[in-house]
């Protein structure tokens, strides 16, 4: 998808949520505690995939790339 489509989605979106909240209670179909709870879930739960992404091993993308010797060096050597 092309970064500027998705940026633009992206704000329409952020844009568009507390509309929808605020609907939501106005219809009588929630709460605002239930709307509250499930910003701190929503956001607990980013938080959890913001710390184990920064927390996974980064693997360089060549098996042999960390010892030096890669397909190149052998060819080259």
């Amino acid at each position: 998808m092309n970064y500027q489509l998705f940026q633009l989605i992206n704000d329409l979106a952020g844009r568009w949520a507390p509309v929808d909240w605020l609907a939501r209670v106005w219809a009588g179909v929630h709460y605002p505690g239930d709307i509250a709870a499930s910003a701190v879930i929503a956001a607990l739960a980013t938080f959890i995939a913001y710390v184990a992404d920064r927390r996974a091993p980064v693997y360089p993308t060549d098996r042999n790339a960390s010892t030096g010797d890669s397909r190149a060096a052998r060819i080259a050597g």
